[in-house]
């Protein structure tokens, strides 16, 4: 047998391609979605602002590539499509011969293809698909995700739960890391953090690459975020779905989250951005108001300020005080939100 991982793997490694996905997911603005509480002592979500959503241009989708302008979507079997980060518009197709295209990475004017079949890392020319180089893989078992650092080319081995990197100028994979994830398969960087995608727990993790520690983590969009890509302001996320080829393509707004309320009766309309914040922020109320009283108390209900706005509907503030967490209380006629607010 190939990969030399358990069965329990191989169903979740497999889930990731072709399972089934029920969460229904609003699409919103860059602006802070609010989610009541049940439970006042829930910790807040890690769901960062969706800021635009396009249709993989395949089922299976497996990989993600930024190259400055465009993306590029590998798909399971042989498909590597490039497509308009604005619509999802197809505008080029690779016969590339690569049959499990699992990780996809854009340098210096080639693509980076991990070819999870073979367990290979290769160099296509984005011309015409020839394969110009290939390099052979450490673990070989079940090789996923790619990234570029600027000198090195990363990639997992998600049978072997590690990350490695590839000198690619003599073609050596070294220096193993394992790392404490289910089913690592996907790999950006943002500056000097590495990203990695995992299919088990649905997150996404930040990575210290000098200590290999995980520093934060935030939710994937739906369940299989099996393609990564920064684009220098925004991540991108490529989700598996369903089978019945629906995959879809995210950009997220990292400074940007979902905030938790203890009561809110203004439903949707409401947005707090950005939460956490350095002190300056805005609230949209969704509609003007004759009437808007703004409160900020501390965790024990002692008042910071309060401000009464008229006939408003977008406001912003300022909260001088340390950092912290406070209470934002928001009254606008019959209308009431109580909102945990964190100052950074």
């Amino acid at each position: 047998m190939k990969y030399n991982f358990s069965l329990a793997l191989i169903i979740l490694v497999s889930t990731q391609v072709f399972g089934q996905n029920k969460c229904v997911y609003s699409n919103i603005g860059c602006n802070t979605q609010i989610e009541v509480i049940k439970n006042p002592n829930k910790k807040s979500s890690s769901s960062p602002c969706i800021i635009n959503t396009i249709p993989s241009p395949t089922s299976g989708t497996v990989s993600l590539a930024f190259d400055g302008t465009d993306l590029w979507v590998g798909a399971d079997p042989y498909q590597i499509i490039k497509i308009s980060p604005i619509d999802g518009t197809v505008l080029k197709t690779l016969n590339t011969g690569i049959e499990s295209p699992y990780g996809l990475a854009f340098i210096n004017g080639f693509l980076w293809v991990t070819d999870n079949d073979l367990s290979t890392v290769n160099k296509v020319d984005t011309a015409n698909g020839n394969t110009i180089v290939t390099h052979n893989t450490l673990h070989q078992s079940f090789e996923t995700g790619l990234a570029w650092d600027g000198e090195k080319l990363w990639h997992c081995s998600t049978g072997a739960n590690s990350i490695s990197f590839i000198d690619t100028l003599i073609g050596t994979d070294n220096s193993s890391h394992s790392v404490n994830l289910m089913v690592p398969v996907a790999l950006t960087f943002q500056g000097n953090d590495l990203w990695v995608g995992d299919n088990f727990s649905h997150k996404i993790y930040k990575m210290d690459t000098t200590t290999f520690n995980f520093i934060d983590s935030i939710d994937s969009p739906k369940q299989y975020p099996n393609g990564l890509a920064f684009d220098g302001q925004y991540m991108w996320v490529a989700e598996n779905e369903n089978s019945a080829g629906i995959d879809s393509i995210y950009q997220l707004d990292l400074n940007c989250f979902t905030t938790f309320v203890l009561e809110n009766t203004f439903e949707n309309e409401l947005k707090i951005y950005p939460n956490p914040t350095d002190g300056n922020f805005s609230i949209n109320l969704g509609n003007k108001y004759q009437t808007t009283v703004i409160t900020i108390t501390d965790l024990k209900g002692r008042t910071i300020q309060s401000k009464s706005f008229t006939d408003s509907q977008l406001l912003n503030l300022k909260l001088e005080e340390p950092t912290g967490i406070y209470l934002l209380i928001i009254e606008s006629e019959n209308k009431k939100a109580i909102i945990r607010l964190v100052k950074e």
